[in-house]
């Protein structure tokens, strides 16, 4: 019943069960590109980007070559461990459980939560002082 609610919505209802070739949807590299673009163009990783410029003193391209560089180092890891998922039938994040084992993938996961909570603060914090910021502008 929960899934005829769910799913013209949009909502996905499978669980971390193998996907068929058969069943797959999003099978596009683009449908990825747009997924992982949409969820990094935020607020927060412009205001950190920024800080290129106004911390490390770098010019506006040195700025731009580092984050791509750096982006690109930090991706390839992620990339191809990506790459055993459509084979196995997996998302990329149950393999970790593959690859390190229960308590592996526990530690992991841990690590993976104050990650998250890391970059909440950070939002948090961006997200108020752009709210001050609109308010003090909307005053003046």
């Amino acid at each position: 019943m929960r899934r005829n609610l769910l799913e013209p919505r949009g909502i996905e209802t499978q669980g971390i069960e193998r996907v068929l070739p058969t069943s797959r949807t999003h099978i596009r590299i683009f449908d990825n590109f747009t997924m992982w673009l949409s969820a990094n163009l935020v607020i927060s990783t412009v205001a950190l980007g920024s800080l290129a410029t106004l911390v490390f003193s770098l010019g506006f391209w040195d700025s731009v070559a580092a984050i791509f560089l750096f982006n690109a180092l930090g991706v390839l890891p992620v990339a191809f461990f990506s790459t055993l998922g459509p084979k196995l039938g997996l998302r990329q994040m149950t393999i970790s459980r593959f690859s390190f084992g229960w308590v592996g993938a526990a530690i992991v996961a841990l690590f993976h939560v104050v990650t998250c909570i890391g970059w909440s603060i950070v939002n948090v914090i961006v997200g108020g002082q752009l709210i001050f910021a609109l308010q003090r502008f909307s005053h003046e």
